[in-house]
């Protein structure tokens, strides 16, 4: 169940490095802030960012993630040797647009890492499948809550 496949290793991701120069590193994907409006020209006010590792981590695929609780389940996540690794993460770059991978060294990276940037365990209430109405609190997500995206007004 560890994380230790090429996805959780930093050096694999892009950085500050792929941004402009050649590097050994992919380029980042950019991409927009989100808009909307009749002509998809506004950005939204506030966004989140949001992470799956509780589902991930759970015990029913090999992990040690409680989601009634919470117990065990970790960001980042751990590998076989239950250390944790990488786990990419977001920037805002100072132009509104957003990369993901490692530290671009530039804008906002939310905390500069997965823990900051994804927040805290996310529970929520879910109806119980043949429970008769009976619900279960649990957690699936690392939810970071809002973020204002105000200074990227049409753009």
């Amino acid at each position: 169940p560890g994380f230790d496949g090429v996805p959780y290793q930093q050096n694999h991701w892009p950085n500050a490095s792929s941004l402009n120069s050649p590097s050994t590193r992919p380029t980042p994907i950019h991409f927009t802030a989100p808009l909307t409006g009749p002509e998809y020209d506004t950005a939204y006010k506030q966004f989140a960012f949001e992470n799956d590792l509780p589902r991930i981590e759970a015990a029913d695929l090999g992990g040690s993630c409680v989601r009634t609780t919470g117990a065990g389940c970790t960001n980042p996540p751990p590998n076989d040797d239950g250390q944790p690794v990488f786990y990419p993460y977001f920037t805002q770059l100072h132009n509104c647009s957003f990369v993901e991978g490692g530290n671009f060294g530039t804008g906002n990276s939310f905390g500069g890492s997965s823990a900051a940037e994804f927040g805290p365990l996310y529970f929520y209430t879910v109806w119980l499948a043949g429970g008769g109405g009976a619900t279960q609190v649990r957690t699936n997500n690392y939810n970071s809550g809002p973020h204002s995206i105000s200074s990227c007004e049409n753009h």
